[in-house]
């Protein structure tokens, strides 16, 4: 009988993806990918900045007049959106990133997603109200005290 070398077993072409012999680091993502990336980015670090302002903008007032019902919702709204774009973007970009296999673009979004919870979670903590009761006020002793004109009145003798 003939003991040669075996035969190594091989997969069948039709059922490997083009980069799978390729390592994971150096695989190029395609153009769409690379510019995928870009627009959570965009997001990132114009969107919240402009949804800040914006609710900073609703929110003013001049000469101690209280602001009005609706400009106080928007203002609620902007900083809701500030929130979402503060956070979301960089998670939309990790996933991106991922599926584009770039490693700079996964770092970028991992960073930024770190960044972008600190901030979500204090407008989170900015935006929760605390319904409490009113604290009872203790009764004071109440004290005369004597001044000239005559008419010395104090209540209880």
């Amino acid at each position: 009988m003939f003991e040669g070398p075996k035969p190594q077993e091989v997969e069948p072409p039709a059922l490997r993806w083009p980069t799978d012999h390729v390592p994971a680091g150096q695989r190029r993502p395609r153009r769409w990918a690379r510019a995928s990336l870009v627009v959570p980015a965009l997001v990132w670090i114009i969107g919240t900045p402009l949804c800040l302002l914006l609710a900073f903008s609703c929110s003013l007032t001049f000469f101690g007049q209280p602001v009005p019902e609706d400009r106080a919702r928007a203002a609620l709204l902007a900083l809701v959106l500030a929130g979402v774009c503060c956070l979301a973007a960089p998670v939309v970009g990790l996933v991106l990133a991922r599926r584009a296999d770039s490693s700079r673009g996964t770092w970028f979004y991992a960073i930024a997603t770190a960044l972008g919870v600190l901030p979500f979670v204090g407008l989170l903590a900015l935006l929760q109200t605390h319904e409490t009761e009113p604290q009872p006020v203790e009764p004071t002793r109440r004290v005369c005290q004597e001044h000239s004109g005559g008419d010395n009145v104090c209540p209880g003798g």
